[in-house]
């Protein structure tokens, strides 16, 4: 990109400057304008916790920005 050389930190990641940091995404299978069934919901939800997100980094993936999160679990509403 010429802008010189990221290390594959976290901050740098959150930022885009390191190019290639992606997201994984997960999707979920569900009828339009039907609500998650409960037990999707609350996996999604540990999945975005503050615990969900520590097994993401003790398995060597970075968390999502909680700016991420919160977006995520406001149109899970």
């Amino acid at each position: 990109t010429g802008e010189g050389c990221y290390e594959p930190t976290f901050a740098y990641s959150s930022a885009g400057k390191y190019p290639l940091a992606r997201f994984l995404y997960l999707y979920i299978n569900k009828a339009p304008g039907k609500p998650l069934p409960p037990l999707v919901a609350e996996f999604l939800k540990y999945v975005y916790s503050k615990a969900g997100q520590k097994i993401v980094i003790k398995d060597g993936y970075f968390p999502l920005p909680q700016t991420v999160i919160t977006k995520i679990l406001g149109d899970m509403q």
